[in-house]
């Protein structure tokens, strides 16, 4: 499935490793899970850690990524050695981290300072 033009570049960038495992990571099942053992709406558990959810439409099956993307299951249970494989149509994307907070302005100690009801505390400390 294609990505959007330069983002194979940049995640085969050696300081983007960690989010190309992520992005490779969501693409596998912590557990086997066959298409027959499927049911719509279901939360499936991938390797990264989060999950994404099984759609049936008529006998199609979709699967929606952490950013709200689906992609096609196009062919199904494809057996190999070490577990079981469905071909989809398209790259999924685990979800974005929630966004870092910036930094605090103050450390603790100058936060309880600043803060009227906790001076019993600054003066113990």
């Amino acid at each position: 499935a294609a990505l959007p033009e330069g983002v194979l570049a940049k995640l085969l960038k050696p300081e983007n490793k960690a989010e190309l495992v992520k992005i490779l990571t969501y693409h596998v099942a912590a557990a086997k899970v066959l298409s027959t053992q499927l049911t719509n709406g279901e939360k499936i558990t991938m390797v990264e850690g989060s999950n994404t959810t099984v759609i049936l439409a008529f006998r199609d099956v979709f699967i929606e990524d952490g950013q709200r993307g689906r992609a096609q299951v196009i062919k199904a249970d494809v057996e190999a050695s070490n577990g079981v494989v469905h071909i989809i149509n398209k790259v999924l994307l685990p979800p974005t981290d929630a966004p870092t907070p910036p930094p605090a302005e103050k450390n603790i100690v100058e936060l309880a300072a600043s803060v009227p009801e906790l001076s019993t505390l600054v003066t113990a400390v």
